[in-house]
């Protein structure tokens, strides 16, 4: 019996486990919108996708995190908006690990709980300084 099944029938009920995926993600069109929200909450969580290969090429996972917290990548370092905070808020610092320099950021409001977020800086990072203008964590190297 072909696994080949017209648009709109039923599966039959001896089909390939493979071809009864490859309809479900062809019909299911939500599945980018639930793969878009876990991936919202990971972020909340302070939990990164692909820790695997973060841990491989930590540029990725410095990417992902600008992405996700809307922070542009420059030449020679970061920046990343840091709209209603104010400067005695925001603690950052440097420290060098095994793979490189990591951002340790801290963002203490009053009354909310701590935010942190640990970025791995580029390979080429050395002399990282970082200073807050305009609303903006600026991080250079």
């Amino acid at each position: 019996m072909s696994d080949e099944v017209e648009q709109g029938e039923p599966m039959p009920l001896d089909a390939a486990p493979e071809a009864l995926h490859m309809a479900m993600a062809e019909t299911a069109t939500h599945l980018n919108e639930v793969r878009t929200a876990h991936l919202h909450h990971l972020v909340t969580a302070g939990m990164l996708p692909e820790t695997h290969l973060a841990s491989v090429e930590p540029e990725r996972r410095l990417a992902w995190v600008m992405e996700e917290l809307h922070g542009r990548m420059d030449v020679d370092g970061l920046t990343l908006p840091m709209a209603g905070v104010r400067p005695e808020e925001v603690h950052a610092e440097v420290v060098e690990a095994e793979h490189g320099s990591i951002l340790n950021l801290r963002i203490e409001q009053d009354g909310a709980p701590a935010l942190e977020r640990s970025l791995p800086l580029n390979a080429q990072a050395d002399a990282v300084r970082h200073t807050f203008v305009d609303g903006h964590l600026v991080v250079r190297w």
